[in-house]
């Protein structure tokens, strides 16, 4: 009869140990290590949504191993074992379905934290290149001449990725408005004025993009890239010259800005 009883009183003290667990494990989750895989992609300067999807990750995989662990801790073998059957059957399911979109998924997680490349940097891989707009999970967006370009992070993280943006090299721009009936020879005239400049590099080769229109006028902005670091401002002022001479001459009426 006592025997009866405490086999029947056993599975109540599983229970609790169970709950127990299962409340402490989802309690570190939320305030530990959620809060630390976001505080940790902030500093790496990941986007907002880049960082909120790495931390619906990681509460899914503490809740995950929360759950395992609270089986574990109250003894329900068989429970646990039938759970790692499915879940490894699921796994192999949507690995198997989705493979490419999982590896840009990891991919993105380990661009994430490793950081070959930044936001801004121009990059090429295989015969797909351009400015860097945004770094997402999945994917990443280049600024190329003439539109946008959407890589999936497996084929960044698989392939051979070349920064022209790091080492010795320096990025810097400069932004001019210019009338609306002048944009197109604008555009050519800014370009020349850099393209001109010997400290410019022609690889990447210089962006001249339309970035604004403010009260009948658009802003254009031409990037490109120098060695010179130390001497970037002095860089700047002789293309701003060459190209105000040039809009002097073409009747432009260019209106310069230096960042």
């Amino acid at each position: 009869m006592i025997e009866q009883i405490l086999s029947g009183s056993e599975v109540y003290f599983q229970l609790a140990r169970f709950f127990i667990v299962f409340a402490a494990g989802i309690f570190l989750t939320r305030a530990v290590f959620m809060p630390l895989t976001a505080k940790l992609m902030t500093r790496k300067g990941s986007t907002k949504k880049a960082k909120h999807s790495i931390e619906n990750i990681s509460g899914l995989i503490g809740l995950f191993s929360t759950l395992l662990i609270a089986l574990q801790a109250a003894s329900f073998g068989n429970l646990l074992t039938i759970l790692g059957t499915i879940a490894a059957a699921a796994t192999v399911a949507i690995g198997f379905g989705m493979r490419d979109q999982v590896a840009s998924l990891v991919a993105g997680v380990f661009i994430q934290t490793d950081n070959p490349f930044v936001k801004g940097d121009y990059i090429k891989v295989n015969d797909t290149e351009g400015r860097i707009k945004e770094i997402n999970l999945r994917t990443t967006k280049l600024n190329a001449q003439n539109d946008t370009k959407i890589v999936p992070n497996n084929i960044l993280t698989a392939n051979t990725v070349r920064n022209f943006t790091r080492g010795n090299r320096t990025a810097d721009s400069i932004k001019v408005t210019v009338k609306m009936d002048k944009i197109e020879k604008a555009k050519e005239v800014l370009g020349e004025a850099v393209s001109e400049s010997e400290d410019v590099l022609k690889k990447p080769e210089p962006e001249i993009s339309q970035t604004g229109l403010e009260e009948g006028k658009a802003e254009l902005e031409a990037n490109f890239w120098t060695k010179d670091t130390a001497g970037i401002r002095e860089i700047r002022s002789r293309i701003l010259r060459n190209y105000t001479d040039k809009a002097a001459k073409e009747r432009l009426y260019l209106e310069e800005k230096e960042d």
